[in-house]
């Protein structure tokens, strides 16, 4: 027997086919087809015996079978359309997919995934980068009230937001990130609306207005960065699977321009670009520890780009700094339970 990284819960990992009582609760969609597998997570992780799940799946998207056809399913009833606000129906079935995953990841202990699912669950996550942004940054007024098991979607101008539990929506992300490319779009994700927050801020802020921003973007990255330790954690004695999970996040989250607009010609895109630029100009023994840095460094890059004097420019840093430390070991211990 292997032995276990220190200090680690050993998680077990289930087998074998779905139990009859499921195909009883899914009754009707015999089109769904349940495949087994030797080794490895139930397949769809229950979601197909859950009711509150099929009945936030539109009847045109079930004509799948087996678990990628599920999540293909999930990704068309939970993604806005291109005006890129969701509607209530959406953030609802948004809401009702993570609540059932995290509860099947949390009842077996393993935080995998079926393969299937990973990539549909995350494009999801993908497109809900502001309700993700503001839960795994702590939360604001709008998402800790709406997050509890009774409450439902809520609107706001730019369409419908939906809400979970914070450790729910941890516990999804990373059992989507087992597959490298599902854990680049959701970071992806978070890049960009970090960045979007950053520009947001006035150029006449002080106070909170100027370190609750830059202080939450830390927060969400540093709790993505501890996602990929915990992966790389369960490849422990798996060097040539750790390095390749490794390479291919890098690789994918360095791709972009060579070169970056100008912050006054598009201060969202001038920050992702030059982010990108140093990632991929880093040696590659430093290229996966520089993720770490991302919180901060955005922020420096944003200082720089708007002429914040240096002083609050390194007030601002070593806030970002001490947020993404803590936010990092809390999601650790997290992920530890």
């Amino acid at each position: 027997m292997s032995e276990q990284p220190p200090n680690r819960t050993r998680r077990l990992r289930t087998t074998g086919l779905v139990v009859a009582a499921a195909l009883v609760a899914v009754g009707g969609l015999g089109a769904w087809q349940l495949l087994g597998t030797d080794e490895g997570p139930t397949p769809c992780d229950g979601l197909l015996a859950d009711r509150r799940v099929q009945e936030v799946l539109s009847e045109d998207s079930r004509s799948g079978t087996g678990c990628a056809g599920l999540g293909e399913a999930i990704r068309k009833a939970t993604v806005a359309d291109s005006s890129g606000r969701h509607t209530s129906g959406q953030a609802l079935a948004m809401r009702t997919v993570l609540s059932a995953l995290a509860k099947d990841v949390q009842r077996r202990g393993d935080h995998t995934l079926d393969p299937g699912l990973r990539r549909p669950v995350a494009d999801a996550l993908a497109d809900y980068a502001g309700d993700v942004h503001a839960l795994l940054g702590s939360g604001n007024a709008a998402s800790v009230k709406n997050g509890a098991p009774s409450a439902g979607p809520w609107q706001e101008k730019d369409g419908y937001h939906m809400a979970v539990p914070r450790d729910s929506l941890l516990l999804v992300v990373r059992a989507v990130s087992e597959d490298p490319l599902a854990y680049v779009a959701v970071r992806d994700a978070q890049t960009l609306r970090a960045s979007e927050a950053l520009s947001d801020v006035a150029e006449d802020a002080r106070g909170f207005d100027l370190s609750a921003p830059t202080s939450k973007s830390a927060r969400v990255l540093a709790t993505l960065d501890a996602v990929a330790e915990d992966v790389l954690r369960d490849r422990d004695g798996d060097s040539e699977g750790a390095e390749g999970w490794r390479s291919t996040v890098v690789a994918k989250l360095a791709d972009g321009p060579v070169r970056p607009p100008s912050y006054a010609d598009d201060p969202v895109r001038h920050l992702v670009g030059t982010w990108r630029s140093a990632l991929r100009s880093a040696k590659r023994e430093d290229a996966f520890p520089a993720l770490r840095e991302q919180g901060v460094r955005l922020v420096e890059i944003w200082s720089a780009a708007g002429e914040t004097d240096d002083k609050t420019s390194d007030s601002l840093v070593r806030t970002c700094r001490a947020s993404a430390d803590s936010a990092y070991n809390a999601a650790l211990r997290s992920l530890d339970e």
